[in-house]
């Protein structure tokens, strides 16, 4: 692995996604039952606010490679499996702990 950071610092990143999930999928099952568009500009705040934490976040795992961002919007909190990985070493990314592996052998 190419680094390596703290279990206090993968704490905190954990507790944010798994709370970040969660407000997610409350504000996007309130605003699919309001029939609210997902390009409406009143989901902007909650997406701002959030895109501004993730890159927080980010700075703080040294994620050099917007990994929690594409973890968030493309991987969907893993549920999609998406692969990826760097210098061949590609796997799917499902769990906390892959999502782990990819931060650190990217960075």
């Amino acid at each position: 692995m190419k680094g390596r950071m703290s279990d206090e610092v993968w704490a905190s990143v954990v507790k944010f996604l798994v709370s970040l999930d969660e407000h997610q999928r409350v504000f996007d099952s309130a605003t699919d039952q309001l029939m609210i568009s997902p390009e409406s500009p009143l989901k902007e705040p909650f997406y701002g606010v959030t895109d501004d934490l993730i890159t927080a976040c980010s700075d703080l795992a040294g994620d050099h490679f917007d990994s929690l961002s594409w973890w968030v919007y493309e991987n969907d909190f893993g549920r999609n499996g998406m692969d990826a990985g760097a210098d061949g070493d590609i796997r799917k990314i499902m769990s906390y702990e892959d999502l782990r592996w990819l931060l650190e052998v990217v960075a």
